[in-house]
């Protein structure tokens, strides 16, 4: 536990140093930034589009009465293999849309204040 605990606070300090100590630092930090600039709304907004994904249930035949959320899973990433690969590829998938996102929001200089 300490020894976890110990890896936390050199991973935070040198986050730290990389994202906002160094002003050297190059365009690679700019995701990071655009989503520390926007971290609560990103996180309320991809709360929100899941359940808006579980909740939805489009009529179509080729859906087979199953929710926009599983069909988009099955049909975009099942193809991984196992359910846990498709999971982390939803995941993945998800966290590269919000991040976009963010980086739009804060090229035309937007922050949503909470």
């Amino acid at each position: 536990m300490l020894f976890a605990c110990g890896l936390a606070v050199i991973a935070t300090a040198l986050a730290h140093r990389l994202l906002d100590g160094d002003r050297r630092a190059g365009a690679w930090t700019f995701p990071f930034v655009a989503l520390g600039r926007n971290a609560l709304f990103i996180y309320v907004l991809s709360q929100a589009l899941t359940k808006v994904l579980y909740v939805t249930r489009p009529p179509l035949a080729f859906m087979q009465g199953k929710s926009l959320h599983f069909w988009l899973f099955d049909n975009a990433f099942f193809w991984l293999g196992d359910r846990c690969a498709a999971s982390l590829g939803w995941a993945v998938g998800l966290l590269m849309l919000l991040t976009l996102l963010a980086m739009g929001m804060a090229m035309r200089g937007l922050a949503v204040r909470l």
